[in-house]
């Protein structure tokens, strides 16, 4: 019985040990780990410390580079202030000559000032007396044009005087334009204008063409009337004519016409051959043409154009 009960004991006794032993291996096995994973970590803080020596080290060589460089600079700028001290010593004298001439130029500038005010007094007076002799000169240009005026109306006085004097077709003439005017009073568009009675093309042509519009063939007719019974009063001895002007304005022509010239000789043309089919005796008319060179208004306005449109009849000596 004793026996039985070693046997059991050491049958009981070897699982104990192993637990102990699978215990103790586990405790070995951590330790290492940990010892393991310090090793690491440890291993990573000297990576970093080493790391951030190699960095201080460099900027520590940088530093000491930028001192050397500051030092060099500064002694530069030693010698640089040296120098400009020295400039400095030098400028003080040259300043000390300038204030010297500053003195002396303003002494001058002074003088010229007082000058200067002595000269402005007398343009003030020189130009108080030229606005003088402006004025006086302008009354005298005023005076003057007022006498050429006088002088050119007194000339066209005398020449009208001479004319009549000389000229027996004068007063025809006149007598001629007055019934005509009393003739055509509600007609606008018609005057006289020294020796020439004229008519705007308007009255007479439809623009661009030289074909009488039916209100200026009875225009025309009026004119050959009048001009019929005045020349019954016109001595067989004067030898007369009624001159057809055509003119025309500086405008571009678009027509049938290749110029104002051709259209100007053709509208008198036209109203010369109107006249003789009114009983006008041919041997007393004449067709010309001016195209636009002979303007009475020199402007470029449509009032200016229509005007110097225009068909002028002269009573004349041949």
């Amino acid at each position: 019985m004793a026996r039985r009960k070693k046997t059991s004991l050491e049958t009981h006794a070897w699982p104990g040990y192993v637990d102990a032993l699978s215990t103790l291996l586990m405790v070995v096995t951590f330790v290492l780990l940990v010892f393991v994973i310090g090793q690491v970590l440890l291993s990573i803080v000297v990576t970093n410390k080493e790391r951030n020596l190699r960095t201080l080290t460099n900027d520590r060589q940088t530093l000491l580079q930028q001192v050397l460089e500051a030092q060099k600079k500064s002694l530069a700028l030693s010698q640089q202030i040296e120098q400009q001290s020295q400039a400095l010593f030098s400028d003080t004298h040259q300043i000390e000559a300038l204030k010297e001439q500053n003195q002396s130029l303003t002494q001058q500038l002074t003088a010229i000032h007082s000058t200067f005010e002595a000269t402005q007094a007398q343009l003030s007076t020189l130009q108080a007396s030229q606005a003088q002799a402006q004025a006086t000169l302008t009354a005298t240009h005023r005076e003057l044009e007022q006498s050429t005026t006088t002088i050119a109306s007194l000339t066209k006085k005398l020449n009208a005087t001479m004319a009549a004097q000389n000229s027996p077709l004068l007063g025809i003439r006149n007598e001629f334009y007055a019934h005509l005017k009393e003739q055509l009073k509600n007609q606008s568009g018609l005057g006289v204008i020294d020796d020439r009675f004229i008519f705007q093309s308007e009255i007479l042509f439809p623009p661009g063409t030289a074909e009488l519009s039916p209100e200026g063939q009875k225009v025309i007719a009026t004119l050959a009337h009048t001009l019929t019974e005045t020349a019954k009063h016109i001595p067989p001895t004067i030898p007369w004519i009624l001159r057809v002007d055509g003119h025309a304005d500086r405008q571009p022509i678009h027509s049938t016409y290749p110029s104002n010239w051709e259209l100007s000789t053709a509208r008198a043309i036209t109203v010369v051959k109107l006249l003789i089919q009114n009983g006008v005796n041919p041997a007393h008319l004449a067709a010309t043409g001016f195209a636009e060179f002979q303007p009475i208004h020199q402007e470029s306005t449509p009032d200016a154009f229509a005007k110097n449109r225009r068909i002028e009849f002269r009573l004349t000596s041949r």
